[in-house]
């Protein structure tokens, strides 16, 4: 497919496969194709080449599969070139730190080992006394029945 769409619009094939992305939806039937290049108009005319290409291979398909594909709509080329913002990456970036930062330190050994010593200490005093850990006096009432 790449090498019709990349003779049809004069562009090298290496060159196309990495400039144009495909991507399918989970939710329907849709293939989007979108492409990225020095110009809006070049990035376009790759996408709406592999589109074509993608529809004319379905085409020959068809009879086996028993899919046919059709172009909604063609790529048209943006008013302004499109980034990511470097603001936005910076606080999402940030934020994912912080919150992997507080996971990691709940998740270390030793975090809340305040609470466990604790509660170990109140699972001992309701457990099986040991008698050299109770007091002498209440050794020997506890040898008369007082």
């Amino acid at each position: 497919m790449l090498s019709s769409a990349a003779a049809d619009i004069g562009v090298p094939m290496r060159e196309l496969a990495k400039d144009v992305q495909a991507q399918t939806s989970p939710d329907a039937p849709m293939i989007q194709i979108t492409g990225s290049a020095s110009s809006a108009r070049l990035a376009a005319d790759e996408a709406n080449a592999v589109a074509r290409s993608l529809v004319a291979f379905g085409d020959t398909t068809a009879q086996q599969t028993r899919v046919r594909l059709i172009a909604l709509a063609q790529a048209a080329a943006p008013a302004a070139p499109s980034s990511p913002s470097r603001s936005l990456d910076a606080a999402v970036g940030g934020a994912a730190g912080l919150l992997l930062g507080s996971l990691a330190l709940l998740a270390r050994p030793g975090a809340g080992g305040a609470l466990v010593e604790r509660g170990a200490r109140g699972a001992a005093a309701t457990g099986p006394v040991d008698p050299a850990n109770v007091p002498e006096q209440q050794r020997e009432s506890a040898g008369t029945g007082a």
